[in-house]
This record gives C-alpha cells, structure tokens and sequence, in this order.
C-alpha cells in the first residue's frame, strides 16, 4: 500500500478501518499504530471510530483516550462525537464539553453542535449561549453560525443581533454575516446596512466580497454614501484585490473620482503589494504613477519594505545604487 499516491493510500485506509470499525473495532485501534504518517494513522482511525461510534459511542470515546496526546486524539474525539451527535446531540455535546480539554474539546463541541444544529438549531444556538463565556461556547456559537449561512442566514442574523454585547455576540454575528456575503453579497450588505454598528459591518462585507467579486465590491463601496465607511469598505476592496490582482485594482483606483479617496486607496494597495513584492510595485510607480507623487510613493515603498524586511531590502539596494538615489529623501 506503501507504493500508492497519498490521496488513494488514504482512502484504502479509511475503508480498512470502516470495515473494521464494524468488525472488529477494538482490535482495528491496536493495527493503529503500526501505520506509519499521521494523514494515514487519521484516515483509518476516523474511519474506524465512526463505525464503532454508530453502535457504541462511549466504548469508541474510550479507545480515544488511548490514543497518544496531539493532533490524532483531538481529531479522533470529534469523530465521535460528531456521530453521536447525529442521534443525541444534547447528550454527546454534553459530553465533550464535560470530560475534555483544550483543543479537544472545542473540537469536539464544535462538531457536535455542527451536528445538532442541522436537527435544531435554535436548541444547539441556546446551548451555545449558555456557555458564552467559555471558549466551548464560542466554538459553538460558530458552527451554529456557520450553518445558519449556509441555510438561513437572515434568521441566524437576526437571531444574533438579539444577543449581549461583547464578544460572543460579535463572533456569532461575524461568522454568520461573513458566510452569507460569501454565497450573497448583496443581501448581506443590505441587513448590514440597517444595523447600529453598520461600519463594522459593512467593512466585513467588503472584505470578503473583494475575496470572489472585486470589481462589483468596489462599485458597491463606492456607492456608499457614509463617507467614513465608504472610505473604509473601499480601503478593504482595494487591499484584497491587490492581493491577488494588484494591476487590476491600481487600474480601478485611478478611475477613482475622488482625488482625495483616491490617493488613500492607492497607499493601500500599494502597501498591500510591497508585502508581496516590493520591486514589481516599485515599477508600477515608475511607469504609471503621477509625476507629482511619484517620489513620495517610492519612498514609502523604500520605508514599508524596510519596516518589514531590512535585510532584503538593504540587499536590494546597494545591489541598484541608482534606484536607490531616487528612494532617498
């Protein structure tokens, strides 16, 4: 098996371990760990627990516990809690939220409340509340959140918005709003719009708008009529497209009409493509930049590449002295 590519080999072992997992489970857990790799031990160990999990949760939790401390416990633990959550959630959430630890047990939560929010979500998103000032609770609130944006984003939104202040409410209203203008960016941006803490909101719709659709983000932040929050929603959209298209968005930028947001939108992305490469934004400034800034740019440039790696950009330099004259002040 040893000879097989890594995605096939993993998906041998996943089948090994479910058919053990209803055959034989316990002794499938002692093969275990005469697999070598931790992506193959957690294939045919997931695999395996989730069968066992299906006819005996506790017996599959306890061979958990066996399992050396790390990546492959915690992950094995929310195997089976997840398939126990598939027929009692409240018992199972219960459970890990009781008798684990750490990274384990938000796992673990997280995945069991993932499960009972698909029966109930309102139960599972009361739960979550409950526990508000756990770090349980905070994982939970998210894989509520999380699934509410995928069916019912409004509904979970709203529901959110009912919350106290502080961060719980402002993790279940982000995770919710963020999954939603993932798939519907518009809707999304609309109920931001009617919020009291619109700004925030609004920016974190652009953030992740500019993610898939940039150039519709832009010609919705620009649209904007708050000027505070348009220049901040516009700033978001520019930072994220030049991430990934930094031409692209320094050739929105400059159809920008606002002199004013314009050159703040340029600093950003700007800044956003020194991160990735200096020297090809430097460039850009020399062939399209306005005569007037131009200097200025290059030298914030100079100063945002020293700020976040001296020894590259001194190497640079002295290795370009011309270049560098026109970087000094």
């Amino acid at each position: 098996m040893e000879d097989l590519d890594g995605g096939v080999r993993q998906q041998e072992l996943a089948a090994l371990g479910a058919r053990c997992g209803r055959e034989r489970p316990a002794e499938g857990m002692a093969l275990a760990s005469s697999i070598v790799g931790l992506a193959d031990r957690q294939a045919f160990v997931e695999a395996l627990l989730v069968e066992w999990a299906e006819v005996s949760p506790r017996d599959a939790f306890s061979a958990c516990e066996r399992l050396a401390a790390g990546e492959l416990r915690a992950s094995a633990h929310a195997a089976v809690i997840g398939t126990w959550a598939r027929t009692s959630p409240a018992e199972a959430t219960a459970w890990a939220a009781d008798r684990l630890v750490g990274s384990s047990r938000q796992m673990a939560v997280a995945e069991a409340v993932g499960a009972w929010a698909r029966q109930d979500p309102k139960a599972a998103a009361d739960w979550a509340t409950r526990r508000a000032d756990d770090p349980a609770g905070l994982a939970a609130i998210e894989a509520v959140m999380v699934y509410w944006a995928d069916t019912d984003p409004r509904t979970g939104a709203d529901w959110a918005t009912g919350l106290p202040a502080g961060r719980f409410r402002a993790s279940a209203i982000d995770t919710v709003l963020a999954g939603w203008a993932d798939q519907f960016p518009s809707e999304a941006a609309g109920w931001a719009a009617t919020q009291k803490d619109a700004g925030p909101l609004m920016a974190l719709v652009a953030d992740v708008w500019s993610k898939t659709e940039p150039a519709a983000a832009a010609k919705w932040a620009l649209a904007l009529k708050n000027p505070a929050v348009q220049e901040e929603a516009a700033g978001l959209v520019a930072s994220s497209w030049a991430a990934a298209e930094p031409g692209e968005a320094l050739r929105w930028i400059r159809t920008v009409p606002d002199r004013g947001l314009r050159e703040v939108l340029q600093s950003d992305a700007l800044q956003t493509w020194t991160d990735d490469d200096p020297v090809a934004a430097m460039a850009w400034v020399q062939a399209n930049g306005d005569a007037k800034a131009k200097a200025g740019l290059l030298r914030q440039i100079r100063e945002w590449w020293e700020a976040s790696d001296p020894e590259a950009a001194n190497r640079w330099l002295r290795a370009h002295p011309a270049a560098a004259r026109n970087l000094t002040p």
